[in-house]
């Protein structure tokens, strides 16, 4: 299915993504741990983490988000 909205693109990398990204990223991965696939439980501190990092030429981008 396409995408029906843009992918978000941080404009430099200290740019946090809004709540819109972090809410299609929990619902892409079904509210669970990107590493290690548990579900998160309410009270648990879900950090954006970027799966390439930028120090290692990975993009402030949606695509390379995770929740962990």
């Amino acid at each position: 299915m396409p995408r029906t909205v843009p992918e978000w693109i941080g404009k430099n990398d200290d740019v946090m993504p809004p709540r819109s990204v972090y809410d299609r990223l929990w619902a892409l991965q079904d509210g669970k741990d990107a590493i290690t696939g548990v579900p998160f439980k309410p009270g648990d501190k879900i950090i954006r983490d970027h799966i390439v990092p930028l120090a290692d030429g990975g993009e402030n981008r949606e695509s390379n988000l995770q929740l962990i």
